[in-house]
């Protein structure tokens, strides 16, 4: 699904709960005469990263169930098993995908940076060209990047350290170390090469504990099988199970679509 951890972070700030994020970086008194109108910028670039990414995720999803039609289930008498394999070319999505994923990267890392200028301002002090949010990933060099932060109040400098990939985010209602991922994913689609996915495998799909039980009832051995994940591609087997399968038995393999930088990674 698209790395939806890399985005679904920033989804608490869309619809009633869009001001979620900026009131964790101010206090009682930073909002004193503050209207969160002055952030309007900000939550729709963010509004407008979800709905692209809602849209996108329907055609992706669309492409994957087109490509489950592709995968063919045999029984393998050499290994005496039932197989699932991928029997077609290579899936390669579409490279426009790769265009809309910058625009959503774009979007939601520009947002943090506008957040930084909108801060400063509601501390009233006047923004500096330098300003902007900082993410990095090791501790050493928070010093470095501290001067991005002049101008903000003193608890929304801590907070935002806390915020950093490094830290761990204690606290916080989502995995911080996304932060660095769409860092490094925003910069490789603005300075060096468009952001390719692939169709991965993700293992099977959900069996019910009332087939499991039954399938032990049946044989007398326990359900047993072997998925294999990352990149789909010609003649790949996908998944492998027993040998005595009921004909009832509905498996399947869930296919998704990645970044092809975190495949390789």
């Amino acid at each position: 699904m698209l790395h939806d951890r890399v985005f679904l972070n920033f989804n608490v700030m869309h619809n009633k709960r869009e001001n979620y994020c900026i009131e964790q970086l101010l206090d009682k008194e930073d909002l004193k005469g503050v209207y969160f109108d002055v952030f309007e910028g900000v939550c729709a670039k963010i509004t407008r990263a979800g709905s692209e990414l809602a849209s996108l995720k329907v055609d992706m999803d669309e492409f994957c169930r087109d490509m489950q039609q592709r995968i063919v289930h045999k029984f393998c008498e050499k290994s005496n098993e039932h197989v699932w394999i991928y029997c077609d070319d290579t899936p390669n999505p579409p490279i426009e995908w790769s265009i809309r994923i910058g625009e959503i990267l774009y979007n939601l890392r520009s947002a943090l940076d506008h957040l930084v200028w909108q801060l400063v301002l509601a501390n009233n002090r006047t923004p500096v060209s330098r300003n902007a949010f900082p993410i990095i990933r090791c501790e050493e060099n928070w010093q470095q990047v501290e001067g991005k932060l002049k101008g903000v109040s003193h608890r929304v400098a801590e907070t935002i350290e806390r915020l950093q990939p490094c830290t761990g985010g204690m606290g916080f209602p989502f995995d911080v170390r996304d932060l660095w991922m769409l860092h490094k994913l925003c910069n490789i689609d603005k300075h060096r090469k468009l952001i390719l996915t692939v169709v991965c495998s993700r293992g099977t799909k959900r069996i019910e504990d009332s087939e499991i039980r039954s399938y032990r009832q049946s044989f007398g051995q326990p359900l047993q099988g072997w998925g294999t994940l990352g990149k789909v591609e010609r003649n790949k087997i996908l998944l492998r199970m027993n040998h005595e399968i009921h004909p009832t038995f509905n498996f399947g393999v869930n296919l998704g679509v990645n970044f092809e930088e975190a495949e390789q990674s």
